[in-house]
């Protein structure tokens, strides 16, 4: 499945591409600099989006209005970056948020598998490097990553959070 990112990135290339033809190689390498910061904080947009989405779906599952108004405005409403703990290298603060027995069945599925466990990693360095960027001066962030290095952390990640929306949801929740 091709997502907005994906889009992003290809345009990236057809304009990295056209620069270099035409010789532009100082606007090709300034836009190739801009452009891994804008990649990086596209990426962590949109996994914000997936998991938020995947939380909301839950909240509606309570069957209940108010239920899904208490969660969807003290759990969810600009709480993402309090989910995760994006200087460590697992996801236990966010899924011990689902319960005990929840966290352990799901690290214990993550840790069976070897790209789930990349792709937790992944997720959490471009989280932890979205943070940086944003909160040490964009404009002059000396980003340490290459293109090709974000869109191999993205590529791992993608599987992790389609993997995290989908066991998050009731139907596959152990706890139910």
């Amino acid at each position: 499945m091709t997502t907005i990112i994906d889009t992003l990135i290809d345009r990236h290339q057809q304009i990295s591409a056209s620069l270099e033809t035409q010789n532009e190689i100082s606007l090709k390498n300034y836009a190739d600099d801009e452009f891994r910061k804008v990649l990086v904080l596209s990426i962590a947009s949109y996994f914000e989006h997936q998991i938020v989405d995947a939380v909301s779906r839950l909240a509606e599952s309570a069957k209940s209005e108010q239920v899904e108004n208490l969660i969807k405005s003290k759990a969810i409403a600009r709480q993402y970056h309090t989910y995760f703990d994006w200087e460590s290298r697992n996801a236990n603060k966010f899924l011990s948020l689902f319960g005990g027995n929840f966290r352990n069945d799901v690290s214990r599925e993550i840790r069976a598998d070897r790209s789930l466990e990349e792709g937790c990693e992944s997720f959490l360095t471009l989280g932890r490097t979205r943070n940086r960027l944003v909160h040490e001066n964009f404009a002059e962030f000396s980003l340490d990553y290459a293109i090709e290095d974000i869109v191999e952390l993205y590529g791992k990640a993608l599987s992790f959070v389609a993997y995290l929306s989908e066991r998050i949801q009731p139907s596959n929740n152990t706890l139910q």
